[in-house]
């Protein structure tokens, strides 16, 4: 808590500085006993936070919002639930049916993509008070609930700055401390971080990065189709051409021409998409679980990007045509064979049909693999039981919140379809909280961040968690004389130890037993040292949350679900029971992967699709390119499928390329982005023939319809005029 002030009053760099705290997951605020609303995302803050962000003030005195204690500040929506259409500046809310506090301010609901969802604020000066954390709460240097954004000059290095802070708790507290500080650039938050505890949503780089890349394969392939339509129709155009020449346009005019058309082409496709955006983009947002709106894109970075886009486009596009055939003599031209298919055009051809291949095979190679991770993830040994657990929230807002829940633990086990109860900080999918810790036998100066949880009896019997060395916590460990703790495996190696019973944690907390290594976080993350407290009814517990699991019997659940919500109606009358089953949630988690596999197999989808296109105006034009050559074949005697089989040959041989181009680059970048998962899938060889096959048996698919076509035609059709 004391960290954001003594950076400002201490380092010049620091123009100003917010510290601010999260509230219990759910607070309850009332104005009356009638009019009495559960809200989320309530914070503690000091007037300078509104100097930091500049949210829009709809009324109060911005200056003096939370100056003063227990005074509060209310998103719009949250005012809307208790005065209605009133005033409310100057009356009072009640926060947690304990405290009064005095509205000071209104400002606008959070924006949809903020990175700090807020829906009301109350003064930090508020702790002071002897009820809450009393009067040396802001010289606390050990309370990491407090997060501090600060405000540096334009001419800071923030490297160096980092630097120079980087031992601020050792200054501050003792050489010995082993925790540090570290600065980040707010922009690099969303994508970039993944601190524990950090505020959220958070977006992941690498999948912004893979749907970016597939976006600009679809507009490669789109360009490709475009210059392969363009090359293919030059024999026709050639002659106008040369006919303009003749009458006296020059190669100029002629390079304008080309590039005007190309120009209009795109144009009126961008228009297109905006249409088509503006259709499939409520979809779209419901399918990836974003609010994306187009009005939350900068118009003039939009504007630039798009102008950027089309100039560049229009240049690859309209290039061979506007170039190369406007240098061509009308002798040649008006002489030459327009439909010849060697040189320069054909061979242009053939390196574009091979290009649309090589990337259709990729992106398929590319979405079975990331589906397969994805499956790996959901269907992963987690190292405990999650079937059949309910898992429940407590708001922590009075002292004896304990108590109450080990009562209604009691209550809860009475009925017969109840196995089992835990009460803990928090359950397997939450990190909680980590802090430094020293350990025995560290060096001087080395210290490990380790995750921490506190933990009754039953929570290591109801996850069936293995105990790997010692044992598991009994009863007599729950006392305030001798403090001892759990740890599990990672730790132990990270602590070099050969034998944990007995060893020292901490200054003050003894090992016990040495859990087998499970994944109480995400699967995205790799296994983090980990520490289990036993619960003590005696902890200080106000702005905390502590979590109740549940095992049940399936076959019961309805019954189960009904009976916890009267008993927990019954001990918390003015508390929600929100409460969950944990498998659901733990598979809601894998949701954002499923999306992306979604999105990654639809965009692929339509990149191949667009290459079909190609494919399929490409081989019309080199099919009626080879009438008279099919016509002349027939009169001699060959069938429908020798010919076929003749036109299928060009097509396999660029097919056999584009394979040899595919398959390399496919297993460079997905080896790579499967590394980033400490635990991922083997990449086999099915995937790799899957993804040629399915290429395969369109491209045979787009000749064969065509070619037919041409094949059953009547010789005398093709061939009447020689």
């Amino acid at each position: 808590t004391a960290v954001g002030p003594r950076l400002k009053e201490d380092y010049p760099e620091v123009i100003n500085q917010t510290s601010f705290q999260a509230l219990q997951p759910t607070t309850i605020l009332s104005i009356k006993s009638d009019v009495l609303i559960n809200e989320q995302r309530g914070w503690l803050a000091n007037s300078s936070f509104f100097e930091v962000f500049d949210y829009k003030v709809i009324s109060g005195i911005k200056d003096k919002f939370l100056d003063e204690p227990f005074s509060i500040v209310l998103s719009e929506s949250t005012a809307k639930k208790l005065f209605g259409d009133e005033d409310p500046i100057g009356k009072t809310v009640k926060w947690d049916e304990r405290f009064n506090c005095k509205v000071t301010g209104i400002v606008e609901d959070c924006p949809a993509n903020s990175h700090i969802e807020y829906r009301f604020f109350i003064s930090f000066n508020s702790m002071l008070d002897d009820r809450l954390e009393g009067e040396n709460f802001f010289n606390n240097w050990t309370g990491f609930r407090t997060i501090v954004y600060l405000v540096l000059d334009p001419n800071t290095d923030i490297k160096q700055f980092g630097d120079k802070i980087y031992d601020l708790f050792r200054v501050h507290i003792s050489e010995e401390y082993p925790s540090h500080v570290h600065v980040k650039p707010l922009s690099q938050l969303h994508f970039y971080s993944n601190v524990l505890g950090e505020l959220g949503p958070r977006g992941d780089i690498k999948k912004v990065i893979v749907l970016i890349a597939i976006a600009i394969l679809i507009l490669f392939i789109a360009m490709a189709n475009f210059i392969n339509l363009s090359t293919a129709r030059a024999g026709k155009r050639s002659k106008e051409v040369g006919l303009k020449k003749v009458v006296g346009a020059v190669k100029s005019q002629l390079i304008k021409q080309f590039f005007f058309e190309a120009f209009i082409t795109i144009f009126l496709a961008l228009i297109v998409s905006f249409l088509l955006i503006y259709l499939v983009l409520p979809e779209f947002s419901l399918m990836v679980e974003r609010n994306l709106k187009l009005n939350q894109i900068s118009y003039i970075s939009a504007v630039l990007f798009l102008a950027l886009i089309v100039i560049v486009t229009t240049v690859l596009s309209g290039s061979y045509p506007a170039f190369v055939m406007s240098s061509f003599s009308p002798l040649r031209i008006l002489k030459s064979n327009p439909n010849s298919k060697t040189g320069f055009a054909a061979g242009l051809r053939n390196v574009l049909v091979i290009f649309q291949f090589s990337i259709s095979i990729i992106l398929i190679i590319s979405t079975l693999l990331i589906n397969k991770q994805t499956q790996l993830l959901k269907n992963k040994d987690l190292g405990f039981e999650k079937e059949n657990v309910l898992n429940t929230a407590f708001r922590v807002h009075e002292s004896s919140i304990l108590e109450k829940q080990f009562n209604l633990k009691t209550e809860l086990l009475q009925n017969p379809h109840i196995e089992n109860i835990s009460i803990s900080n928090y359950v397997p999918g939450f990190n909680g909280r980590s802090f430094a810790t020293i350990w025995e036998g560290s060096e001087e100066g080395e210290s490990v961040h380790i995750n921490r949880n506190s933990i009754d009896l039953d929570f290591i019997d109801m996850y069936g968690i293995e105990m790997v060395e010692g044992r598991s916590f009994v009863k007599e460990d729950f006392n305030d004389t001798i403090l001892y703790c759990l740890i599990n495996e990672t730790a132990k190696n990270y602590f070099r130890w050969d034998e944990a019973v007995g060893k020292r944690v901490g200054l003050r907390f003894r090992v016990v037993g040495v859990m087998k290594d499970f994944h109480f976080a995400s699967l995205k993350d790799k296994i983090q040292p980990l520490i289990y407290f036993p619960v003590s009814k005696d902890e200080s517990i106000v702005g905390r949350t502590l979590r109740m699991s549940i095992r049940y019997n399936a076959d019961n659940e309805k019954e189960v679900l009904a009976f916890v919500e009267d008993k927990y109606s019954s001990f918390f009358p003015n508390d929600v029971c929100e409460f969950w089953s944990f498998n659901s949630n733990y598979m809601a988690s894998f949701r954002e992967e499923e999306n992306t596999t979604k999105t990654t197999a639809y965009f692929s989808a339509l990149a191949i699709f667009i290459a079909c296109i190609g494919l399929l105006g490409l081989t019309s034009f080199i099919i009626q390119s080879k009438n008279k050559e099919i016509g002349i074949r027939k009169v001699f005697g060959a069938s429908s499928k020798l010919i076929i089989g003749h036109l299928l040959k060009t097509f396999l041989k660029w097919l056999l390329i584009a394979n040899i181009v595919a398959i390399p680059i496919a297993y460079y970048f997905m080896s790579n982005w499967l590394n980033t998962f400490p635990y991922h899938t083997q990449i086999s060889i099915w995937e790799f023939l899957l993804g040629s096959f399915s290429i395969l048996v369109i491209a045979i698919l787009s000749v064969v319809i065509q070619s037919y076509r041409a094949s059953i035609m009547n010789p005398v059709k093709t061939l009447r005029y020689e």
